[in-house]
């Protein structure tokens, strides 16, 4: 019987050690996000991109309809919480937080008069946010200057309200529809 260790049997040793996970301590391993996104369809795409006091997260959707719940478990939220929605339209958007539902739409059509509601517990009929903390800040955003619907290459950036931020929450829930059908 060969007693004998060959650097090739270390070598194989080591490359066992690393792929079963028994590696050397202290090993870097990827930061994780504190946010999960989950989306309705496989077909959807969600990047989050967190910076200094804010996150953007980026939605594009092939079949212009769907949902996804955004949540993060500690409800630190930083101040500029944005979606952008890479759609050529946006006949209807809501974002739906606790018991607070916000709606927004921006027509295809006539004047780009962007119309938002909320609708709160215990109200029977939704009321327009304008100037309140329920308000979303929206802006159209395409590549060639132009905010013209549909879009060509470009998004609906939509900044989720003040009263979501300072509400402690801990997720929200996104349903978008580029056109209605």
């Amino acid at each position: 019987m060969n007693s004998s260790f060959t650097p090739q049997w270390a070598g194989l040793l080591v490359l066992l050690l690393l792929v079963t996970g028994c590696g050397a301590a202290g090993a870097a391993t990827p930061e994780s996000s504190p946010y999960q996104v989950n989306g309705d369809k496989g077909t959807d795409t969600i990047t989050v991109t967190p910076g200094e006091g804010q996150v953007v997260f980026d939605i594009t959707s092939k079949t212009g309809m769907g949902r996804a719940e955004i949540s993060r478990a500690d409800g630190a939220w930083p101040e500029r919480v944005e979606v952008r929605l890479h759609l050529p339209g946006l006949e209807s958007l809501t974002v739906t937080y606790g018991d607070v539902e916000v709606h927004t739409a921006v027509p295809s059509t006539a004047e780009k008069f962007v119309d938002q509601t909320v609708l709160l517990p215990g109200q029977n009929a939704p009321t327009r946010t304008l100037d309140t903390r329920y308000e979303m800040a929206l802006t159209v955003v395409d590549a060639d200057g132009q905010t013209d619907i549909p879009l060509d290459d470009g998004y609906f950036a939509v900044l989720l309200p003040l009263d979501f931020r300072e509400g402690g929450y801990t997720s929200f829930t996104i349903d978008w529809l580029d056109f209605y059908r």
